[in-house]
């Protein structure tokens, strides 16, 4: 180890010690040290060798002002220790991409309703009468772009045999969940309104991996037991009958989407590749659509697609879905899952000013109310779980 810059044994004084303030010398040049080795290069340097490169900048303290510095090979000296301008502005760019890929992917999600709203409902964007396209259409048009979107996200970010999901990422059930998720979300938003509906899904997906984490032994604190139970509540007040209360077999169905599409984030998580999975999982869930289709023709249920329904559809699948999903995957490595879960709050109040915006849906006191109820309890057990962990 060596000793301090303050003090040096010198072999000429037959290695006596002698205190040396460095007043006009604070650093003993590497020339200077190379020299008193006997021509023996420097400690960097040596270091450098063993790595099979250069040496690397040393960092010391100058024994005057106490200012870090890096001693580099050539035995020039760079202050270190603050950050410098280029790589401020630098952190700062790169905050800011990701605050706006993180709203990207929520907006993209919120999306997913709106489009499913505007589609579905009874008329040109609701305003009654014929839908531009019927429910198990629009899922399977949603379906379908969505799995060629992903593959060809995979093809192109991955590499040699990662190229192509080749149905060995994902599984049967994953994929049926996804399936399940996607039909019983088209039916419900006939009759639901892009807010109620969005609340209702986020709500049933957060039921859903609690009570999972429940049955795995986890042990809410008080806390998280009062943000459950604010959560839980309102959302019973806002399907509980009433004038303003959503369709019962409407909200029963996002219900059902909401607990399809929890139970697939819980089967994924731990995946090594995420988007390759979901890639994979959306090619299986088409196999499902040709017994949809039987089922629907056996109940006599109506089919219809318009030019604008299928493009809507192909919007949902393969930008907002697709997409999507390949933003979130990458904005959930930055945020981490505790602050992935709390953004994710914004997606219904997203959904429901879409709706207000472009179906011209109203807002009613127990959505505002529940709204705020349920987003609160969901972060307050989400926070106050991150603290107990």
């Amino acid at each position: 180890m060596p000793a301090p810059c303050w003090f040096r044994l010198h072999r000429g004084q037959g290695w006596r010690a002698r205190l040396e303030l460095p007043l006009n010398r604070p650093f003993i040049r590497h020339s200077e040290r190379a020299g008193r080795k006997g021509g023996q290069k420097g400690r960097a340097e040596r270091a450098g060798r063993k790595g099979g490169q250069k040496g690397r900048p040393r960092s010391a303290v100058h024994p005057v002002c106490g200012n870090h510095t890096a001693r580099s090979t050539g035995g020039g000296n760079r202050a270190i220790g603050k950050s410098s301008p280029s790589r401020a502005s630098h952190e700062s760019g790169s905050f800011l991409r990701l605050i706006l890929l993180t709203s990207l992917t929520m907006i993209a999600f919120a999306a997913n309703s709106v489009l499913g709203r505007m589609a579905i409902a009874p008329g040109p964007f609701g305003s009654g009468g014929l839908p531009l396209i019927d429910p198990a259409s629009y899922s399977a048009v949603r379906l379908g772009s969505g799995a060629v979107m992903l593959a060809l996200l995979v093809a192109v970010t991955g590499t040699g045999a990662r190229r192509w999901p080749r149905l060995q990422s994902g599984s049967w059930a994953s994929a049926f969940a996804l399936f399940a998720y996607a039909v019983a979300f088209s039916y419900a938003y006939v009759a639901l309104d892009t807010g109620i509906g969005a609340l209702i899904l986020f709500a049933c997906v957060q039921a859903t991996m609690i009570g999972w984490s429940l049955k795995e032994g986890d042990r809410p604190s008080l806390l998280e037991w009062l943000g459950l139970i604010v959560a839980f509540g309102a959302f019973i007040w806002l399907v509980s009958p009433g004038l303003s209360a959503p369709d019962p077999l409407a909200a029963a169905a996002m219900a059902a989407s909401g607990i399809a599409w929890g139970a697939y984030s819980l089967r994924g998580r731990g995946l090594p590749d995420p988007l390759k999975a979901t890639a994979d999982n959306f090619m299986r869930s088409v196999a499902f659509i040709i017994p949809l289709f039987g089922l629907v023709l056996v109940t006599q249920l109506p089919v219809h697609a318009s030019a604008k329904g299928v493009m809507l559809a192909i919007a949902s699948g393969a930008v907002t879905s697709g997409l999507g999903y390949a933003l979130w995957y990458r904005v959930l490595k930055r945020i981490g899952a505790t602050q992935g879960a709390i953004v994710q709050l914004t997606v219904p109040v997203i959904a429901a000013i879409g709706g207000t915006v472009f179906l011209d849906e109203g807002w009613t006191l127990r959505l505002a109310v529940s709204s705020l109820l349920i987003l609160g309890g969901v972060a307050l057990a989400t926070m106050a779980k991150q603290r107990r962990l």
